[in-house]
């Protein structure tokens, strides 16, 4: 009696986990890459537009949401610990990111917390870092 019971409840996990997970992470993929393509564009926006103070509200606003993304993605590769920083860390010894791609997100992540935390101005250069951020994080999701 209880062998039947054990059977139906083995079917419907493997149902699950053959069916039912890869879908929902399929769909996952897909919001992030439209998150991240979304990101694009404001950058593409903030990067062309000519008032000043527009731009640099724009591209603060941009710094944190591309943060929040970058954490995402990682968790969506199996990265879900604490800190972005230790997330970026597990990506690279688990082979997710290139040592370039790290570098370039850890530096991102590091320009972030200036912007955040120590009111850093995001002009020039580091218009180059958030767009080179978004480049890596489009490539993880596309692959």
């Amino acid at each position: 009696m209880l062998y039947p019971i054990l059977i139906i409840i083995l079917i419907a996990f493997i149902y699950l986990a053959a069916v039912i997970f890869p879908k929902t992470q399929d769909q996952r993929g897909k919001f992030l890459g439209t998150a991240i393509h979304g990101l694009i564009d404001e950058y593409l926006l903030a990067h062309t537009d000519h008032d000043l103070e527009k731009k640099r509200l724009r591209l603060h606003k941009l710094t944190v949401s591309t943060d929040r993304v970058l954490s995402q993605v990682l968790a969506h590769f199996g990265t879900r610990d604490s800190s972005v920083k230790q997330q970026l860390r597990s990506a690279l010894e688990r082979n997710i990111v290139t040592y370039d791609q790290f570098r370039t997100l850890k530096q991102f992540h590091h320009m972030r917390n200036e912007v955040v935390h120590e009111g850093l101005q995001v002009y020039g250069e580091n218009e180059q870092v958030i767009y080179g951020a978004l480049i890596v994080l489009k490539n993880l999701i596309n692959h």
